[in-house]
């Protein structure tokens, strides 16, 4: 709840008009961005073509997702929840040949033994944890380079006026009342 009183949750805060629009319009313009496939060399990183994960950056992510609906679910994931990931699925020569989407909301980084990252994320009732190299993970601004803030979090108090504004508004027409004049 905000200091308000008024509850502000992800599903309240993407039902105001105004935070829908943003996010739209951002995650839709990063749908359209083009896509580079870079590699890491010694003197720099150099631009990759033919890569066998290009198809799935560019035109499909999987079987059942356009590349770009893809990059603009991530950027509102990111936008929304603070964070939006991709599981990459590799063929038999490691190489990056699909993305699926994961759920923010079950998705959280962890170190591994070793000190390395990796991300624990659940399919269903399973919970599994990836590397860190099987993960895209699209951030929001962050504080500690890993984590990034969600929307509601940073923004619960601002938002609570405009959220309690529509509610009261749909309340009172809800029970008749009109404008007149």
């Amino acid at each position: 709840r905000s200091k308000s009183g008024v509850r502000v949750n992800n599903r309240t805060a993407l039902g105001h008009a105004p935070v829908w629009r943003g996010i739209k319009l951002i995650a839709d313009w990063v749908k359209k961005l083009p896509v580079d496939l870079y590699r890491r060399e010694d003197r720099g990183r150099v631009s990759v073509t033919g890569h066998p994960g290009e198809n799935a950056i560019r035109r499909r992510a999987n079987q059942n997702l356009l590349a770009g609906t893809l990059k603009q679910m991530l950027t509102a994931h990111a936008i929304l929840f603070g964070n939006g990931y991709g599981l990459v699925f590799r063929n038999s020569k490691g190489q990056a040949e699909e993305i699926i989407p994961l759920d923010p909301l079950t998705t959280a980084k962890v170190m591994l033994e070793g000190g390395d990252v990796g991300y624990r994320y659940k399919i269903g009732r399973d919970e599994i944890v990836a590397e860190w190299s099987d993960v895209l993970h699209i951030r929001n601004l962050t504080h500690d380079g890993f984590n990034g803030y969600a929307l509601v979090d940073v923004l619960k108090n601002a938002l609570a006026p405009g959220i309690a504004a529509r509610d009261s508004a749909a309340e009172h027409f809800g029970k008749g009342m009109g404008v007149a004049g």
